[in-house]
């Protein structure tokens, strides 16, 4: 089964109610081409798609909750091939057909029905047995009736691949709040990239509808760990389960404005504002059709994405950002001509540098080849990646931003710091201390407050925010490190081994060793093995682990 990996949208079985939508989509996919062939009969083509439309040979390739195009199916004698691809116009490239292929070889979408249950049911079974006997939870039977009582197929959707069920996922949305009920993979679909991307879409679902994403987890569960890799925050546990939320986004206030989401309403105000603006550029360009461009900023409008930008309740200007799983895309920035020159662009752009540096990922846009924006992006970090026909390609990164960044900072910590730590503390360790049978967190977070001394507490910053804590204690002939705990959504990024650097460079300059204990049953014994601390004394409370740098002579 291929994996699916950086792939920007899934792709869901189409159903009858959405042949309005694609058939939207068809029409404007294809002006362009039908225009310049003197063919353009935009209603006329509505009305042959609408005829022909086969919803169980249509698939269409959703990003978040926006439908960014379809493609057929089309049935030969001895077998089926994928017909024609069909994208919004800003979608359109090479990149995004092959991501399509990709999808569609990995998995599909599609909603369940109610003579499903008895299959889901029992596909359930499997995938969950192994965690509910590790929980204690035994009675099969009543787990399988609460099931029956709470399916409701219009919120459930199938992960098929050739016809062939691989799992499902349960979602609600509510006024408030999106639900991810379940998801639940057979064991052999595991581990190929399926659950991230369902949950990456979501994410970018959540993030276009201003809304979080709550779920819960079985108190031992690897879907713990999962959950936090994808940036979820754990919140609360009631008896067997543990309760996360993801939240998006949300507006932010800048010194000399505000920036604000755009809602469905603003488009008017938006199309005249971004023409007042790009007027002189596009026709410097030999862009003329301004009733075109138009109709094509309509086509691909999506509030979710757009952000005003205000001063005194004026809107002086807006930008459209795309959050792809790998890059930050910034589709438009634009001001009107009497916001220009006053450095609120560049507010702007660190605003967004910010939030790519929160997120690890570089930030792209293109622009004409004719315009005085190009100076602007060079002027402000961008690097120019590429020079086309009909645009050039930018890019901003840190230098730092890589996959294994080890870009931190130590700070001394206080006693208001002691809240902030603790939630750090229990979040890292509480699917540890489920493992080995440790279960009143109560407990242990007021241990936890006997022990607390600032003295000896070390922050573990990354680009100004706490992401982690150790605690070293300096005994007369040795370095004790008590606690070492990293914040899950920023782990296997090399922080814990770039401290557990630093440290050892200490314990040189102090001629000491460093000692350390562990769960027995715990990842993070492999993770001081790799960074050259040796195991010295095991039992079944606890495993003890020291390094010895060179400055000081080994015991024999």
């Amino acid at each position: 089964m291929p994996k699916v990996i950086g792939v920007p949208f899934i792709t869901y079985a189409a159903e009858p109610d959405d042949a309005d939508l694609l058939a939207n989509i068809y029409v404007t996919s294809t002006h362009d081409s039908r225009k310049a062939l003197g063919h353009s009969n935009p209603d006329g083509l509505r009305r042959s798609f609408l005829q022909s439309f086969n919803p169980a040979q249509t698939f269409k390739l959703v990003r978040g909750c926006k439908t960014i195009g379809f493609y057929t199916l089309l049935e030969q004698l001895d077998h089926v091939e994928r017909g024609q691809l069909w994208l919004l116009p800003e979608e359109q490239g090479e990149d995004v057909g092959t991501a399509a292929i990709k999808q569609a070889l990995s998995f599909i979408l599609k909603r369940a029905e109610p003579e499903d249950i008895e299959q889901l049911a029992d596909l359930r079974d499997e995938a969950m047995k192994d965690e509910w006997a590790a929980n204690g939870l035994t009675d099969y039977a009543l787990a399988r009736r609460h099931f029956f009582e709470d399916y409701k197929p219009e919120a459930t959707w199938k992960i098929e691949q050739d016809g062939e069920l691989l799992g499902f996922a349960a979602i609600h949305e509510y006024d408030e709040f999106i639900h991810l009920d379940m998801i639940y993979l057979l064991p052999a679909a595991q581990g190929q990239g399926i659950g991230s991307q369902i949950l990456q879409n979501l994410k970018e679902h959540a993030q276009q509808v201003g809304k979080p994403i709550r779920l819960g987890a079985l108190r031992i569960s690897n879907s713990n760990r999962f959950y936090k890799s994808h940036g979820f925050h754990f919140t609360h546990n009631v008896d067997f389960n543990n309760y996360y939320e993801y939240a998006p986004q949300v507006p932010s206030e800048r010194a000399s404005g505000r920036l604000e989401q755009a809602k469905a309403e603003d488009f008017d105000l938006l199309a005249d504002l971004r023409q007042h603006a790009m007027k002189d550029n596009m026709e410097a360009n030999g862009l003329f059709d301004h009733a075109l461009y138009r109709q094509y900023f309509k086509n691909s409008f999506d509030p979710a994405s757009t952000w005003k930008i205000t001063e005194n309740e004026e809107v002086l200007g807006f930008y459209v950002l795309w959050n792809k799983p790998d890059h930050l895309y910034l589709e438009r920035l634009y001001f009107l001509p009497k916001a220009q020159g006053r450095g609120i662009g560049a507010e702007v752009l660190t605003h967004l540098k910010q939030q790519a540096t929160q997120q690890n990922k570089p930030i792209k846009l293109e622009v004409l080849p004719k315009s005085r924006a190009n100076a602007f992006y060079q002027h402000n970090g961008f690097t120019l990646l590429e020079e086309r026909e009909d645009e050039n390609v930018y890019e901003w990164k840190l230098s730092q931003l890589t996959d294994t960044c080890g870009d931190f900072a130590v700070d001394a910590a206080d006693k208001s710091d002691f809240n902030l730590l603790a939630d750090i503390r229990q979040e890292a360790m509480q699917e540890e201390w489920a493992a080995n049978g440790m279960f009143d967190h109560s407990a242990y977070g007021r241990e936890f407050e006997k022990t607390f001394d600032p003295a000896f507490t070390r922050k573990i910053t990354l680009q100004g925010k706490t992401v982690g804590f150790y605690v070293l204690w300096e005994r007369d002939d040795h370095l004790y490190l008590e606690r070492l705990y990293i914040q899950v959504n920023v782990q296997s990024r090399g922080i814990g081994s770039g401290v557990l650097t630093y440290l050892k460079k200490y314990a040189e300059e102090q001629r000491k060793s460093i000692t350390l204990e562990t769960f027995p049953e715990s990842w993070v014994n492999d993770f001081y093995l790799r960074n050259g601390f040796r195991l010295i004394k095991a039992s079944s409370n606890e495993k003890r682990y020291d390094f010895v740098p060179a400055s000081v002579e080994a015991p024999a």
